[in-house]
């Protein structure tokens, strides 16, 4: 399998975040400033640094969205990649859920590219504090390669 994540031009560590099937990538990211992320990354640069959160404070909006790259086009010149998504609170319960969410229905892009659909929670009383597992399962349908990526927050 080829490396598909590089960090300052080496292969970057192991990370349950983000994964590789040959060609294709995904990474999940966390953030709590939507806003400042989607600016950040319009911004035309050779890379992309996601500064990501590990922890929000009740009442925050939080946003999980995936980075892929390397998809397969089908025919028509298009990809078909999708996720699912699932929120486990510190009781080990289902706390979210969003299944075949629209990853990429367009031309593969020629380097990273953003989620069109994305993951939004807000944590509120009587939520659990502690920590929350997201998960997100990314699926190339052409070429029909899976990847899964795992992430944690702490709720304060």
């Amino acid at each position: 399998m080829e490396p598909t994540w590089i960090e300052n031009g080496a292969p970057a560590a192991a990370d349950p975040a983000r994964s590789s099937n040959g060609k294709f990538g995904a990474m999940l990211v966390l953030t709590d400033d939507w806003d400042g992320f989607l600016k950040r990354w319009e911004q035309p640069t050779a890379g992309f640094w996601a500064p990501t959160v590990n922890s929000v404070q009740k009442g925050r909006p939080l946003m999980s969205a995936v980075i892929f790259t390397g998809c397969e086009a089908d025919q028509t010149g298009n990809c078909s990649i999708s996720a699912d998504f699932l929120v486990t609170d510190p009781k080990g319960k289902t706390y979210a859920e969003q299944r075949g969410a629209k990853v990429w229905n367009l031309p593969p892009p020629p380097e990273l590219q953003l989620s069109v659909d994305n993951l939004g929670l807000s944590l509120d009383p009587p939520d659990p504090l502690g920590t929350y597992i997201v998960t997100a399962i990314v699926t190339d349908r052409v070429a029909n390669k899976t990847v899964q990526l795992r992430t944690t927050f702490q709720a304060k």
